[in-house]
């Protein structure tokens, strides 16, 4: 179990220095304060309590660790959460077609594809 909380903290760490990289690049320091401000006081509060809250889960009931999302979320909140991880899933899917199309595209245009 520690050895799962330390992966998901390091995943969690390079993606936000990614972001931050990525904001970066963005012409105008006003986008970069406000995206570092929304990352800050929304994002980041929001996944650390999504994921303190499947640990206390977790903790209480170790046996459900298979399914430990959905088994965690109230009886009454159920479909709606069930309806956002399905839309999150498809646009996440999108994004990563998205990405692999581009990188492919400029690998081509590189000649570093054949």
């Amino acid at each position: 179990m520690k050895h799962f909380i330390v992966k998901k903290i390091g995943q969690w760490c390079s993606e936000v220095e990614s972001l931050i990289k990525e904001l970066e690049k963005i012409e105008g320091i006003d986008s970069v304060s406000k995206a570092l401000m929304s990352f800050s006081f929304i994002t980041c509060p929001s996944i650390l309590v999504a994921y303190i809250g499947q640990v206390a889960f977790l903790r209480k009931f170790p046996e459900k660790v298979y399914n430990t999302f959905y088994e965690s979320i109230p009886c009454g909140i159920y479909w709606p959460t069930f309806v956002m991880a399905v839309g999150a899933a498809i646009i996440a899917s999108q994004a990563m077609i998205s990405g692999a199309f581009s990188i492919i595209s400029q690998a081509l245009s590189l000649g570093c594809f054949p």
